[in-house]
């Protein structure tokens, strides 16, 4: 397992967090990130402040609302096929 807590001088990590209405947890989870590691906040519509708190916290926060459903085009996967063996 890699000791991601001692990274190389000069090495920054990246860490996307998503997010819904996580103001309870963000605090804590900001808090615990080695030296070195970068949050990116992706908020998904909270109503209870988590982009204002990341924020505050220093994390990059992007808000963006993702979609619950694919388009009808775009089908998240395949209908099971019926089968012909007897």
């Amino acid at each position: 397992m890699t000791d991601f807590g001692r990274l190389p001088a000069g090495v920054r990590l990246d860490l996307v967090l998503p997010c819904l209405d996580e103001a309870g947890a963000l605090p804590g989870v900001l808090a615990a990130l080695p030296v070195g590691f970068r949050a990116i906040v992706v908020d998904n519509g909270s109503r209870d402040g988590s982009a204002e708190i990341a924020r505050s916290l220093g994390a990059v926060v992007s808000t963006s609302l993702v979609a619950a459903t694919a388009p009808p085009s775009m089908p998240v996967c395949s209908p099971p096929t019926p089968s012909t063996s007897p």
